[in-house]
């Protein structure tokens, strides 16, 4: 079974919180990941929360779009990502070092 990845912004003006679910992967909808980077890229600076414990599965995709994002939204702004501890490993590794705040949501699977 296919979970289509989809987003959603929660929080407020001053903290939003962008929210991430489903298989953020090769088979994610190219038009639904441009969207996402519109909209990040229309929002203002501030204190940013990606929460992708919602993200079922991840691969190269996962990580090429958090980059694009961590570029997109202002260098000034802080930027943690919560996910599930896998997750947050492999952003560790490949992404940009000092750019997230990383915190892992132990889920039980």
């Amino acid at each position: 079974m296919n979970d289509a990845f989809r987003f959603a912004l929660e929080g407020t003006d001053e903290e939003p919180v962008l929210v991430l679910k489903g298989n953020l992967d090769q088979s994610a909808d190219p038009a639904a990941l441009d969207l996402l980077r519109s909209v990040v890229e229309a929002l203002p600076a501030g204190a940013w929360t990606i929460d992708a414990t919602g993200v079922a599965f991840a691969d190269s995709t996962a990580i090429r779009v958090l980059i694009d994002l961590g570029r997109l939204i202002d260098p000034a702004s802080q930027l943690r990502v919560v996910a599930r501890p896998t997750l947050t490993r492999l952003i560790d590794l490949v992404c940009m070092p000092g750019r997230f705040t990383l915190e892992a949501d132990a889920i039980a699977v």
